[in-house]
C-alpha cells in the first residue's frame, strides 16, 4: 500500500504521462482537423510532434536534475507541473502549428517525469526500487488510459476539454504536492553538487536503458504492420490497439514486484530474465499464427519490459551519493530520451529493407542488446571479483 506522499506523486505522474499519450495514436489525423494540413504534411509534422518532447527532454534533463540537487525536489517539481500545465494550455489553444508544436517541446523541458522519479526516490530511503517501480505503473496507466481516451474523444466529441482538464489537475496536484510533501533539504557533501557524477561503473546500464527503450518505441511503430501482415485482419489497428494496452497493464501489475525484488539485491538478475524475455517473445511472434498467443506474448513482454527501466534507474542512482541523485537520474533520462529518438528513425531507415515480421524481429535484437550490455559487465565485476580474491590469498 503506497503512503499518501507517493500515492500524490504516482497521481502526478499518471496524468502527466496522460497528457503526453493524449494524441499519440492520432496526432496526424489531429493535425490535420485542427490546423488544416494536407494528410501527407499532417503525418510529418505528427512524426516530430511526437519525437519534440524526447529531443527537449534529451537537452534538458541533466540540467533539470543538478536544479534538483540544488534547490531541492519539491520546490522544482512544483515548477515543472506549471511548466508542464501551460504546455497542455498551449495544445489546446493552439491555432496554428508553430503554437502546438511549442507546447510539446514545453512537455518535454518541463522534465517532469524526471522530477516525480527523483523526488519519490528521495523519499522511498531503503525501498527506492519498489517506489521507482510504483512510478514505473503510474507511466503504464496513464499510456493504457490516454490514447483511449484521445482516440474516443477525437472521434465522439472534441479533444481539448480533455487538454484543459488535463492541464488544470496538474496545477492541483501541484498545489497537492505542496501541502502532502516533505521539502527535503539535499545535504551537501564537500562541493560534489558542482561536480558531474561518477556513472563509470553505470555505463553498461545507461546503454541497456538506451536500447530498451529504443525497442519499446520502435514496436510500437511496427506492431501495426506486423498485425496487418500476419493476421490479414480488417480491423487490425484496433487490434494492435489492444495488444498495447495489454501490454501497458501487464506492465502495470508487475513494476511494484520487480521493484521488490531489486530491492532484495536481485537487479542485475531480474534485468537479465527480463531482457531475455522480452527478446525470445518478440522473436517467437511471427511463429505465432493464433491471436491469443500473440496476446499472451505481448502480455509477458509488456511484463518484463516493467523490469528494465526501473532496474537501470535504481543502478544508477545508487552510483553516486545522495546530493548528485538528480543529475545521476537525469544523465539516465537522456539517454531514455536518445533511445526514444533512435526507436524511430531505425524502423524509418530499416523499412526500406525489412518486411513489417523482420521489424518486430529487429526490436527482439535491441532487447537482445541491452541484455548483452548487461551481462559482459556481470561477466567482468565476476571476473575481477575472482581475481581480488585469488590476489588476497
Amino acid at each position: 500500500m503506497l503512503n499518501p506522499q507517493i500515492a500524490t506523486l504516482w497521481g502526478s505522474q499518471f496524468i502527466t504521462t496522460l497528457g503526453l499519450m493524449i494524441l499519440v495514436p492520432i496526432m496526424p489525423l489531429y493535425l490535420a482537423e485542427e490546423m488544416s494540413l494536407s494528410l501527407n504534411n499532417a503525418t510529418q509534422w505528427g512524426a516530430f510532434a511526437m519525437a519534440a518532447p524526447s529531443i527537449a527532454s534529451l537537452l534538458s534533463a541533466r540540467y533539470i536534475g543538478i536544479c534538483s540537487d540544488r534547490w531541492g525536489y519539491r520546490p522544482v517539481l512544483m515548477f515543472s507541473l506549471v511548466i508542464f500545465s501551460v504546455s497542455m494550455l498551449l495544445m489546446a489553444w493552439a491555432s496554428e502549428l508553430w503554437i502546438f508544436i511549442l507546447g510539446r517541446l514545453l512537455q518535454g523541458l518541463s522534465g517532469v517525469s524526471l522530477c516525480i522519479l527523483t523526488f519519490t526516490s528521495a523519499l522511498g530511503k531503503g525501498k527506492e526500487g519498489l517506489t521507482i517501480g510504483s512510478i514505473q505503473s503510474a507511466t503504464a496507466a496513464g499510456a493504457v488510459i490516454g490514447p483511449v481516451m484521445g482516440g474516443w474523444l477525437n472521434d465522439h466529441w472534441q479533444l481539448q476539454p480533455l487538454l484543459y482538464l488535463t492541464a488544470l489537475v496538474s496545477l492541483i496536484v501541484c498545489l497537492a504536492i505542496r501541502s502532502c510533501t516533505p521539502d527535503l533539504k539535499v545535504k551537501v557533501v564537500s562541493n560534489q553538487q558542482s561536480l558531474k557524477p561518477d556513472l563509470h561503473g553505470a555505463r553498461p546500464w545507461l546503454w541497456a536503458g538506451l536500447l530498451s527503450q529504443a525497442a519499446a518505441v520502435a514496436l510500437v511503430i511496427c506492431f501495426g504492420g506486423f498485425i496487418q501482415q500476419q493476421l490479414s485482419l480488417v480491423n487490425s489497428a484496433s487490434v494492435a490497439g489492444l495488444m498495447h494496452a495489454l501490454s501497458w497493464l501487464a506492465c502495470l501489475i508487475a513494476s511494484p514486484l520487480w521493484g521488490r525484488s531489486n530491492d532484495a539485491g536481485h537487479t542485475q538478475r531480474n534485468f537479465l530474465i527480463a531482457a531475455a524475455c522480452c527478446s525470445l517473445s518478440l522473436l517467437a511472434l511471427p511463429y505465432c499464427q493464433s491471436i491469443y498467443l500473440i496476446a499472451l506474448l505481448r502480455i509477458v513482454q509488456g511484463a518484463c519490459f516493467a523490469a528494465l527501466i526501473p532496474s537501470m534507474q535504481l543502478v544508477v542512482q545508487q552510483q553516486v551519493p545522495e546530493s548528485q541523485r538528480g543529475q545521476a537520474l537525469g544523465i539516465s533520462q537522456s539517454y531514455l530520451s536518445l533511445g526514444q529518438i533512435v526507436g524511430p528513425l531505425l524502423i524509418m531507415t530499416a523499412t526500406f529493407w525489412l518486411t513489417a515480421i523482420q521489424l518486430v524481429w529487429l526490436c527482439s535484437l535491441l532487447f537482445a542488446a541491452a541484455f548483452i550490455s548487461i551481462f559482459q559487465s556481470t561477466f567482468q565485476q565476476s571476473g575481477r571479483s575472482l581475481r581480488g580474491s585469488n590476489a588476497n590469498r
